[in-house]
């Protein structure tokens, strides 16, 4: 991804992006910041036809590389949850928002980054919580998915390594492409 430091604050470069999106009248990830966020192209497409990008995405390089700098939130179903997560990860189902637990001392304004299966359910916790003045919101683009299928660590309910993903479903779960994945359904 493109410095967003470049532009002056991660927030101005999201505002860049999302004005482009709104002038253009279309998004692609890959014209915009210039490199591959999803390993498979196929994949891609699914996620450009399903997502509205009305939450602000960030790429699981870029967590991956600075995941310290973000609260992790889980807005899968908790039986999704219970097979595996991402290190660190909350859980909250994305529904409720006063089911929503913040650690001690994040507020409103740090950031934060939700993730589900492929983004979906995620993108639309993000809007909930942007209604309610969360300004930092951003939503992992390709999800557990694309976590797992770059080999990135996962964990159990117990913060036990794991290599289960709940795949939702066999239709979403042809998009978990990782050899070493296990899917659960």
């Amino acid at each position: 991804m493109q410095n967003p430091q470049k532009y002056g604050t991660t927030k101005r470069f999201y505002s860049i992006v999302v004005a482009s999106v709104l002038f253009v009248g279309s998004f692609n990830p890959i014209e915009v910041f210039g490199q591959d966020y999803i390993l498979n192209s196929q994949f891609e497409k699914v996620l450009e036809r399903t997502l509205s990008f009305t939450v602000p995405i960030i790429s699981v390089e870029e967590v991956k590389a600075q995941k310290s700098e973000y609260l992790l939130i889980d807005t899968r179903s908790q039986e999704e949850f219970l097979v595996s997560t991402i290190p660190g990860a909350i859980y909250w189902g994305g529904e409720r928002l006063e089911d929503l637990e913040l650690p001690e001392g994040w507020s409103a304004d740090k950031p934060i980054v939700l993730f589900c299966s492929i983004g979906y359910r995620s993108e639309k916790a993000g809007e909930k919580l942007m209604e309610f003045g969360y300004q930092n919101v951003y939503n992992l683009y390709g999800s557990v998915f694309e976590w797992a299928n770059r080999g990135y660590p996962l964990v159990d309910p117990f913060d036990q390594p794991t290599q289960k993903v709940h795949v939702y479903n066999a239709r979403w779960g042809r998009w978990v492409t990782a050899d070493n994945i296990r899917k659960v359904r």
